[in-house]
């Protein structure tokens, strides 16, 4: 994600690669890692606190965490994302840091 961030500095003052096909493309499928990965951290610090991070009356409580970030995929709807990446793939050039 950290690379996405760069991506963006260089490219905030130039609407055209804002606007362009592969650049939204990029954008979006950081959106859909971003919520993969904000799910595996919580579900990381329920294992890490056991039960008491389960339970919704203790100090751990990570269950009110769980529920918001579990619904992240959904609101982000990962699905259709991934299912137009593939078409709008199609469309955009090879990026230069795959070729080779």
């Amino acid at each position: 994600m950290d690379t996405g961030l760069r991506r963006y500095e260089l490219a905030a003052d130039d609407e055209r690669v804002l606007a362009s096909l592969e650049f939204q493309t990029a954008i979006n499928l950081i959106k859909v890692e971003a919520s993969e990965l904000a799910v595996a951290i919580v579900l990381s610090a329920l294992r890490a606190c056991g039960l008491s991070g389960y339970r919704n009356d203790g100090d751990f409580t990570v269950g009110r965490y769980l529920r918001d970030v579990l619904s992240s995929p959904i609101m982000i709807n990962n699905e259709r994302i991934l299912a137009n990446t593939g078409t709008s793939a199609l469309m955009t050039a090879i990026p230069e840091s795959l070729r080779n």
